[in-house]
C-alpha cells in the first residue's frame, strides 16, 4: 500500500512536470513571430512533430527493453535531434531551440536513469542544439550529410564523457565502444535522411517554405518569372531592382533575406494581366490611360494585386510568398 502511494505520487509529479513543460512550450510558440509561418501553422506543425518525437522515443525504449542492451546503446538509439533539426529548417532557429529545450527537459521524465537524470538532460540538450545549428540552414544534400556527421560526433563525444564520469556504471564501455561509434553515426545519418524525407512532406501538408524551396523560387527560370521577363520586361527589371533593395534591407535587420528577395521577385506578377497599362512597360508607346475615365484607370492599376494572388495560386506558390 505504501509502495502504491509512493508510485502514484511519483507518477503524479511526473505528469504535472510534463504538463508544465508542454504548456511552457506552447506559450513560447505563441510569442515567437519571426517565422514566416502563422500561429496556427506553428502550433499544428510543432504538435505533429513533437508527437512524432514521442512515438520514436517510445519505439527506442521498447527495443531497449526487449533486447536488454547496455544503457549506452539506448542513448545512441534515442532520436533526440530529429525534431529540433526538422523544425529548425521549417520554422526557424528560435522555435527549434525552444523545442530542443523542451525535449531535453522531458527526456529525464520519460526515461528513468536513477542518478543520471541531470546528465541525461545535458546530453539531450547538447545533441539537440548541435542538430539545430547544423540543419537550420541546410539546403543541399551535402549540408544534410555534414549535419548528420555532426550529430553523430556529438552523440559519440557525449557517450565518452558519460563513460568517464560514470566509471563504475560504464566499466565495460571500452568493450562496446566500436558498436557505440556505429550506432552514434548511424543515428546522425538517419536523422539527416529523415530530415530530407520529412521536409517536403511537411512543406506540402502545411504550406510551409524551406530554404530549398526558396532557392528554387529565386531562380529566374521559374515559369512566372519567365513570363514576366517576356511579356512585361519593364516590370521584370523593376522586380529585380526591388529584390536587390529588399534583400539588403532584410540583411541589415537580420530578417529572412532569401524569403524577402523571393517575395520581391514575385510581388508584381499581377501586372501580367495588363502589362501595357503600367508605366515601366510603356517605353515609347502612348499612355493608354489617357483614353480612359479615371475610375476605370484606377481599377486596372489596383487590380494587379487581385490578379497576382490568382496567378500565385494557379502556379502553386506557398502561402508565405502569397
Amino acid at each position: 500500500s505504501a509502495f502504491q502511494l509512493e508510485f502514484k505520487r511519483a507518477n503524479l509529479i511526473r505528469l504535472v512536470l510534463l504538463t508544465l513543460f508542454l504548456a511552457s512550450y506552447i506559450f513560447c510558440l505563441t510569442r515567437i513571430r519571426i517565422s514566416p509561418a502563422n500561429l496556427g501553422q506553428r502550433l499544428v506543425v510543432s504538435s505533429v512533430a513533437v508527437t512524432l518525437h514521442f512515438f520514436l522515443t517510445f519505439a527506442a525504449l521498447y527495443l531497449y527493453s526487449i533486447y536488454d542492451w547496455p544503457f549506452a546503446w539506448l542513448l545512441c538509439l534515442l532520436p533526440l535531434s530529429l525534431i529540433p533539426s526538422l523544425l529548425a529548417n521549417l520554422l526557424g532557429g528560435r522555435i527549434a531551440i525552444c523545442t530542443a529545450v523542451t525535449i531535453s527537459a522531458l527526456a529525464p521524465l520519460q526515461i528513468s536513469t536513477g542518478n543520471l537524470q541531470y546528465q541525461l538532460f545535458h546530453y539531450s540538450l547538447f545533441v539537440t542544439l548541435v542538430g539545430v545549428a547544423f540543419f537550420q540552414y541546410a539546403k543541399q544534400r551535402r549540408d544534410f550529410i555534414i549535419g548528420g556527421f555532426a550529430v553523430g560526433f556529438a552523440i559519440m563525444l557525449s557517450q565518452v564523457f558519460f563513460a568517464v564520469e560514470q566509471d563504475a556504471i560504464f566499466s565495460s564501455f571500452i568493450l562496446i565502444l566500436p558498436k557505440v561509434l556505429v550506432f552514434s553515426y548511424g543515428n546522425g545519418f538517419l536523422v539527416a535522411l529523415l530530415c530530407m524525407a520529412l521536409l517536403p512532406l511537411f512543406e506540402s501538408c502545411f504550406g510551409l517554405v524551406t530554404l530549398t524551396t526558396l532557392l528554387e523560387l529565386n531562380d529566374t527560370n521559374h515559369p512566372l518569372l519567365r513570363r514576366l521577363q517576356q511579356e512585361a520586361p519593364g516590370t521584370f527589371q523593376h522586380s529585380m531592382n526591388v529584390a536587390t533593395i529588399a534583400e539588403a534591407a532584410a540583411n541589415s535587420i537580420q530578417a529572412n533575406t532569401l524569403l524577402t528577395r523571393v517575395m520581391a521577385l514575385f510581388h508584381d506578377i499581377g501586372k501580367l494581366e495588363n502589362p501595357g497599362y503600367f508605366a515601366e512597360n510603356m517605353r515609347h508607346q502612348s499612355n493608354p490611360h489617357d483614353q480612359l475615365p479615371a475610375r476605370e484607370s484606377c481599377q486596372i492599376i489596383t487590380s494587379h494585386v487581385k490578379d497576382g494572388m490568382a496567378l500565385a495560386q494557379k502556379y502553386h506558390l506557398r502561402r508565405a510568398i502569397r
